[in-house]
């Protein structure tokens, strides 16, 4: 390997040892939302998505009525981990201010919804999905991909968490709105300051989008609006760059040699390796 390309490596092993002191790949997991529909009639709805920018762009989601009327179910990309048959299923009838508790539990090959408290379906899928730290979360929204952004949600999501492990059904039942007990989330937002803030701090502000508003500690969604935490999952405040580096010349201006940047906030947040930028000759 000549000098430049030792160099290129050893500064992608420092971003990935980054990456990997986050909170790491998810696979078994477990998705909750509070949430009041603002229309019964609404289709393939997104609640809370994990979805990964892979060249499948595969993700996982509280989606209700993509495939049958009010009826909810686990999104997926090309319905892989989505039971196919839902007849059986328990169509939606609450109205505009009740409260309604979902939860979908992924446990190796099996998934498991329940809603408020009480098993909705339970099935098996031929293969589970591994999120890594190249993951976004969706609020209100089901899909967002290359070419395409669908499922917004109209209603209210009073809270939304992300858990790192397959919760069994007690625990799941015992999960209470605005009540922290029992395991800890990876991700928790609740809304109640009036920000995106994730209240577990592991992941980045996320960002209102469209019409999206927080009000009265709710995210009121009109069907053309969702919250995006991009690239977060994982964060960090302390850090460490190291680069080893040859420079071309030392006339260059403002080149950085290793940045991060955070998608998650309006001015475009980032902290880099950088060489001449306010002076010449300068790091």
């Amino acid at each position: 390997m000549n000098r430049y390309g030792s160099l290129m490596l050893l500064v992608l092993l420092s971003v990935v040892s980054i990456l990997e002191a986050g909170i790491g790949a998810i696979q078994d997991k477990t998705l909750v939302a509070w949430v009041r529909l603002g229309n019964l009639d609404q289709r393939g709805s997104g609640v809370l998505t994990l979805t990964e920018c892979s060249a499948e762009d595969h993700f996982d989601s509280i989606t209700y009525a993509e495939r049958e009327s009010g009826k909810w179910m686990a999104g997926s990309e090309y319905w892989r981990r989505t039971q196919p048959d839902q007849s059986m299923q328990q169509t939606e009838t609450a109205d505009q201010g009740t409260v309604v508790k979902i939860v979908i539990v992924y446990a190796g090959t099996t998934v498991s919804i329940y809603r408020n408290d009480m098993l909705y379906t339970s099935y098996s899928v031929p293969s589970t999905a591994s999120f890594s730290s190249d993951t976004d979360v969706l609020i209100g929204l089901r899909y967002r991909g290359a070419n395409s952004i669908e499922g917004y949600f109209c209603g209210v999501i009073e809270e939304a968490r992300l858990y790192g492990q397959a919760l069994d059904a007690q625990t799941a039942a015992g999960l209470a709105m605005n009540q922290m007990g029992g395991p800890q989330p990876l991700g928790c937002w609740t809304f109640e300051d009036g920000t995106t803030a994730d209240t577990m701090g592991n992941f980045s502000p996320g960002r209102l989008r469209g019409n999206a508003q927080i009000i009265n500690g709710g995210l009121h969604l009109d069907g053309q609006g969702y919250v995006e935490i991009s690239n977060s999952i994982w964060q960090s405040s302390d850090k460490t760059l190291v680069a080893w580096v040859q420079l071309g010349d030392l006339e260059q201006r403002g080149s950085g040699v290793l940045t991060l940047f955070n998608h998650g906030v309006e001015e475009g947040q980032f902290d880099s390796i950088t060489f001449g930028e306010i002076e010449p000759g300068k790091w």
